[in-house]
């Protein structure tokens, strides 16, 4: 599901992306990380805030990219290097790519299919400038009953599907996706 298609601009408006509640609500241990999409190994707290944490690229230069040679260099250095005690978070806006587990059942007796949501997986997009390989990095999977709980129970004022033709109608992204409203 790419999250800046226009069917599913709601799922990620500005201070309302669906990655920002996810990620936020593991932070807080309200959900599990898992390692896959079975979801049956759990993925340790520190494993998933390394993999949501900007790589350090500084340790490879012991100079920190400064000529020795100039002075004026140095001196720039030293007054522009931020002091960072914790980690550099990727900005929640770059997760932009999910990935839907889901079973299809289909009633033959009343001619319809339904949708059972398993899984629901994060990934930083190859385009992404914090991902330096060339492919879509899977982050976490979180299984859709517990994001479910938290969409509803949980987190709902976070939680808000935007509709932008009608201001009265916005859902809660559990609704949204019970009534299958994005694209993927």
């Amino acid at each position: 599901m790419d999250l800046k298609e226009r069917q599913n601009r709601p799922f990620f408006s500005i201070n309302g992306e669906l990655t920002a509640v996810i990620i936020e609500a593991a932070k807080k241990g309200l959900i599990f990380p898992y390692d896959n999409d079975s979801c049956t190994t759990r993925l340790p707290l520190k494993v998933f805030e390394e993999r949501i944490t900007q790589e350090d690229d500084s340790g490879d230069d012991p100079d920190g990219g400064v000529d020795p040679d100039d002075p004026y260099a140095q001196l720039d250095q030293q007054n522009s290097t931020p002091q960072n005690d914790g980690p550099i978070w990727i900005p929640a806006g770059e997760f932009d790519n999910l990935q839907i587990k889901e079973d299809l059942f289909f009633d033959r007796l009343r001619s319809r299919m339904y949708y059972d949501i398993k899984a629901i997986t994060l990934y930083l997009p190859s385009t992404s400038f914090y991902n330096n390989g060339g492919f879509n990095k899977q982050i976490a999977s979180f299984k859709y009953s517990e994001l479910e709980k938290l969409f509803r129970e949980v987190m709902p004022e976070k939680s808000i599907w935007y509709n932008n033709q009608n201001q009265a109608q916005h859902r809660n992204f559990a609704d949204a996706f019970a009534l299958r409203l994005f694209s993927a």
